[in-house]
């Protein structure tokens, strides 16, 4: 990979990231759901709310259950705790492709018109519900 290209990657993250944050399923089909959508941008678009839905499950389910037992208890039990963790997280990595998950996330809000004011970050859950890590 070219060292020039970092930098662009990284703020194209972030940028994901934070765009995603207030855009609505209609507004996500707007930009992305037409022949002529920048898919490089929807593409981090979509691996930006991945990304963000991995981390707030994962600090959240850990922080919830560390708030129920104490932290001496988290602390002897990491491994179980990051076996939860991995249960709910979404694992696209040799599922599917980045812009497949682009491809479906635009499907599915072509073809669920009720999601179309919500957030795009609340289907998240819903679109990937057949790509979550096995317990293992």
């Amino acid at each position: 990979m070219d060292h020039k290209m970092i930098p662009a990657i990284l703020v194209l993250c972030c940028f994901a990231r934070t765009a995603t944050a207030e855009m609505t399923g209609n507004d996500f089909l707007k930009f992305c759901g037409t022949p002529q959508g920048p898919v490089v941008i929807c593409t981090a678009l979509v691996t930006g709310l991945v990304t963000g839905f991995n981390s707030g499950y994962g600090h959240g389910m850990q922080g919830a259950i560390t708030g129920l037992k104490g932290e001496a208890w988290a602390a002897e039990n990491q491994e179980l705790l990051g076996k939860l963790f991995s249960a709910g997280r979404i694992c696209l990595d040799g599922k599917i492709t980045p812009d497949q998950a682009s491809a479906t996330v635009t499907k599915f809000f072509q073809d669920h018109q009720e999601f179309g004011d919500k957030q795009v970050a609340d289907g998240v859950p819903v679109i990937f519900r057949d790509y979550r890590c096995n317990l293992e």
